[in-house]
């Protein structure tokens, strides 16, 4: 419909045209918020994610590179998302969110026919929407936008133009705040498969977890350049090498299970065995070889030194196959066991290139990234300090408090609070402002009518 009949309908129609535009305004700023927030939260999902849309073109960049767009991206939605919510910068948050949406469209409808990957992330970890009801959103959202895009700048807004600067400012220091927790610690929201309290112990209510496995999964090996794949009941001799696991045809795999799977050099589920089902236990998870920083390794190795090997055990996890746990332990020197995982679980159970995992009863007890550790471990060059154990009487409390968890409640607050003041008295100034214009004029029509008396 050409703008000129859109604006003929508006001046015949302008209540209704004024209350579909609020309306669009508030669902289409709180989803970009929702968005921008789900992401926020957690930087290290959409890192792995970007990662994932250019391993599909060939195309790899830096980890700074990842992260500065992973944060950036969600930053711009969730700005956008409520500038629009409050009506603030009414003509160029349109544009810009129609730009985005012009990249978007046509990545989504590719997505949803070649299907790269299983979903766009587009609510991170929240909300995991398949690639087809992705691009559907996407024609939505666009569609309300054009609708928007020359009438929304007629609506007032929340606050005065002149001071709409204040809530953006205040918006980006909260939602990048958040991201910097996210990234540096933990998700400050964890929507994942393993959040804190879960357990990592096997289900034993079945016995047929073998039966299905030797059905399903096909084991590689290597020897003398040769790959060969075995089924669990035929594996080779110690002379070949494992390489990894593959699904036979005509299976696949559950994702949505919950049970994390710690494997042996071997490649045969040991996670009974590997996990303890009592006491404390410290597990140190590493996804992927690729990006490591081996300068944590000591660290790692003077933190398994300090613990109480009576009350506290430790283990390793690597994403990987043998060669990624033989080089692990030859860059490490580690004196502690040793296991693989599947990277996509582990990137699941801790965020990090490295993190740290504490389990009590096979329960998780909180979850940190190893340089966020180190910098609460580490006062001098050597001193490994404030981790108490003489006795492991509060081991919850060891190296981290698991209820400490009041940063997302006071910054939000914070943040609500202050963005509460501002609209209050950017409204009350402008209340008081009509009230004195109004005296004024009346005062000034009655100055006019005694000079003509």
């Amino acid at each position: 419909m050409p703008f000129s009949r859109l604006s003929s309908l508006a001046n015949r129609h302008p209540r209704t045209v004024r209350w579909t535009v609020i309306v669009l305004r508030l669902v289409i700023g709180a989803v970009f918020v929702a968005s921008g927030f789900a992401k926020a939260v957690d930087p290290w999902g959409s890192v792995y994610k970007i990662g994932e849309y250019l391993a599909v073109w060939g195309w790899e960049f830096s980890r700074a590179m990842l992260v500065s767009a992973a944060v950036g991206l969600s930053a711009l939605e969730f700005l956008c998302g409520m500038m629009l919510f409050m009506g603030c910068y009414r003509r160029s948050v349109v544009v810009v969110l129609l730009a985005m949406m012009a990249f978007m469209l046509p990545l989504t409808l590719y997505i949803w026919i070649a299907n790269p990957v299983s979903d766009c992330g587009c609510f991170g970890d929240w909300v995991i929407l398949g690639n087809g009801a992705t691009f559907v959103k996407n024609i939505a959202i666009t569609a309300a936008l054009l609708v928007l895009l020359p009438y929304n700048r007629r609506q007032r807004a929340v606050i005065s133009p002149y001071l709409q600067w204040v809530p953006l400012v205040v918006s980006m220091v909260y939602i990048f705040g958040i991201s910097y927790a996210g990234y540096y610690d933990q998700p400050v929201v964890d929507f994942r498969s393993y959040p804190v309290g879960a357990s990592l112990l096997p289900d034993d209510s079945g016995s047929d977890a073998d039966v299905d496995e030797a059905d399903m999964y096909g084991f590689v090996y290597e020897k003398d350049g040769v790959t060969q794949q075995f089924s669990i009941d035929n594996l080779p001799d110690s002379t070949w090498t494992f390489v990894e696991r593959r699904l036979l045809d005509g299976h696949y795999e559950d994702t949505s299970a919950d049970t994390f799977v710690i494997r042996d050099i071997d490649g045969e589920d040991v996670t009974s065995d590997a996990v303890s089902t009592e006491g404390y236990q410290l597990m140190v998870l590493v996804p992927a070889m690729k990006d490591l920083d081996i300068s944590y390794t000591y660290y790692i190795n003077q933190l398994y030194r300090q613990l109480p090997s009576d009350s506290v055990s430790m283990i390793g996890v690597i994403g990987g196959n043998e060669r990624d746990l033989a080089l692990w332990k030859d860059l490490s020197m580690s004196e502690y066991p040793l296991y693989t995982a599947d990277g996509i679980q582990i990137k699941e159970l801790a965020r990090g290139d490295i993190a740290a995992v504490m389990l009590r009863d096979g329960r998780i007890v909180w979850k940190r990234t190893l340089p966020s550790l180190v910098e609460d471990l580490i006062i001098g060059d050597d001193d490994v300090t404030d981790i108490r154990l003489d006795s492991c009487a509060d081991c919850d409390e060891i190296l981290y408090d698991p209820d400490d968890d009041s940063f997302l409640h006071d910054w939000t607050g914070t943040y609500a609070l202050v963005m509460l003041v501002v609209v209050l008295a950017n409204n009350g100034v402008l209340a008081l402002f009509w009230i004195w214009r109004a005296r004024v004029g009346k005062k000034l029509k009655t100055m006019a009518h005694h000079e003509k008396k």
